[in-house]
């Protein structure tokens, strides 16, 4: 399975803008205070991994066992190989739902 990078990156800039806009006032100052927001050309490939398994639990069920300038090329992990068509299926709509192909 492969996920765009720069898709991601637009998904999660999307994510954080609507939580943003839901979130109060003093929540938002919280946010911008303590947490910053840096942009996420500056995460590296792993730190983009980790927030989409922290914002999607069904990639937990994956490892990424490549990365190139462009994409992360996504595996299920060998903890679930007796579900793996199963799952390919879910993570598959979730990429398709989510544009991050």
């Amino acid at each position: 399975m492969i996920i765009s990078k720069h898709k991601l990156k637009n998904f999660l800039a999307e994510k954080i803008t609507y939580n943003l806009l839901q979130a109060s006032e003093k929540d938002v100052y919280s946010i911008i205070r303590y947490d910053g927001i840096k942009g996420f050309e500056q995460y590296n490939d792993e730190e983009l991994y980790n927030l989409l398994k922290e914002i999607i639990p069904e990639f937990d069920l994956t490892e990424c066992n490549k990365v190139d300038n462009n994409n992360f090329y996504l595996e299920i992990k060998n903890d679930h190989k007796n579900n793996i068509n199963d799952i390919e299926v879910d993570i598959k709509r979730i990429i398709q739902m989510k544009m991050l192909a």
